[in-house]
């Protein structure tokens, strides 16, 4: 079955290629003027087509393939126009001026059918080619299936991710002549478009293949150095769509990563109510966005997406928020123990000791200022552990019989241990 599929494949193209051939020859234009981007008209058509029949395609599917011809000079003409021009001794304009003309009518012999009879005469021939890419197309859905060559991504997904970038470039190619006309750089520009220009002709082969992930991946490619085109010329695309879309995007990842630092939070015991209730406005904030955008607010849907970042932040903030909380109060609670072991002490009147508590209280008040001034938690632990260090110099001058000294310094060095916990 395989072979036969493929004997089935060859003898169409060998079909294509024998009905293709004469019409070259056929499909002579009558050309009065010069076409350039942004011309149209039936010579244009005609000319687009005489470019898909003598092997320079202007697109390999869609609009601008082979019997899908337009009246309209775009950026695909004018690429194909370069390649023929290349071929046949010319400077790749891809404009077709005066030159060009003379050397298409030294190709067709002189021929002068106006561009509306050639259509009319090759009609019959058009259908016929269609039908036979429609058989093509069929033989290679059949060998996909053989093959496992298949692909998640439909056929008509991709045909309209190739189409939205072929507009895409040619808007952007407008826009970018513009900006010639009116004495900008745009060489940068020109070297994006050109780049997209291969990006898209990648993925008409690969939708051509029947690989329809691979077509949309080099839709998407061309379609963001169209964006950096633009972006050279200080041009933007349409009503911010694309920033829009990119806004969303980054808050659904903001509101992801908070999600985990929370649900992380909640695992070792923090609380994370607060948290929780600013991560579901963020949510709600996220949503509008979305709204915005599928009716086409793209303004709105950016301040909403902006602000849905900003509440996944302030999210993430009360989970730490949460925690210095804590861990102020579990400072407050060494501050007392360690008052308690200083007034045993003073009972006592043991100097050394008392020395060793007094800096470990200085430590304690460091590790506050930073919490409350800069919250910075990495020097705030350093002091509080400093703090312990100095407790612990202390117990040693204490007499373990002297309890009440003992169990404040005990419980003091616990109530930082368990501040230096929240911290890290």
């Amino acid at each position: 079955m395989k072979m036969s599929n493929k004997k089935n494949f060859s003898i169409f193209a060998v079909l294509l290629s024998v009905f293709l051939i004469p019409t070259i020859a056929d499909a002579a234009c009558n050309f009065t003027r010069d076409l350039q981007n942004g011309s149209s008209g039936d010579d244009v058509k005609c000319l687009q087509q005489f470019l898909n029949n003598s092997g320079y395609t202007v697109s390999s599917s869609g609009v601008g393939s082979l019997g899908n011809e337009t009246t309209t000079f775009g950026s695909l003409t004018r690429q194909a126009i370069a390649k023929w021009q290349s071929a046949n001794g010319l400077t790749s304009t891809g404009n077709f001026d005066s030159v060009s003309r003379t050397k298409y009518q030294q190709l067709v012999g002189g021929t002068t059918q106006t561009a509306s009879a050639t259509v009319s005469a090759n009609s019959d021939l058009q259908s016929m080619i269609a039908s036979l890419l429609a058989q093509v197309e069929k033989l290679k859905a059949q060998r996909d299936a053989l093959t496992g060559d298949s692909s998640s991504t439909s056929k008509s997904t991709a045909e309209s991710k190739i189409e939205d970038v072929e507009s895409a470039i040619d808007d952007a190619q407008d826009k970018i002549d513009d900006a010639e006309d009116d004495g900008d750089d745009v060489d940068d520009a020109n070297d994006y478009m050109d780049k997209a220009q291969t990006a898209l002709e990648k993925a008409q082969d690969y939708y051509d293949e029947g690989s329809y992930s691979k077509a949309v991946t080099y839709a998407n490619s061309a379609n963001n150095y169209v964006d950096k085109a633009l972006d050279e010329i200080g041009a933007s695309s349409s009503d911010n769509e694309d920033e829009a879309d990119s806004a969303i995007s980054d808050a659904e990842d903001a509101i992801d990563d908070a999600q985990d630092e929370i649900d992380s939070a909640e695992d070792d015991g923090d609380d994370v109510d607060d948290a929780n209730d600013t991560l579901d406005e963020a949510q709600d904030a996220l949503d509008d966005a979305q709204s915005a955008y599928d009716d086409e607010d793209y303004d709105e849907a950016i301040d909403k997406a902006e602000e849905a970042q900003d509440l996944a932040d302030d999210a993430v903030d009360a989970i730490e928020e949460s925690s210095s909380s804590e861990a102020d109060d579990l400072i407050n609670n060494a501050n007392d123990s360690l008052s308690d072991a200083q007034d045993a002490i003073d009972d006592e009147d043991w100097d050394s000791a008392d020395d060793y508590l007094s800096d470990a209280s200085d430590y304690i008040d460091d590790a506050i200022d930073n919490l409350e001034d800069d919250s910075d938690y990495d020097d705030a632990v350093d002091y509080l552990n400093d703090a312990k260090d100095s407790i612990s110099d202390a117990s040693d001058y204490v007499d373990d019989e002297d309890d009440s000294a003992s169990d404040s310094i005990d419980d003091a060095i616990d109530s930082l241990d368990n501040a230096v916990g929240e911290l890290d």
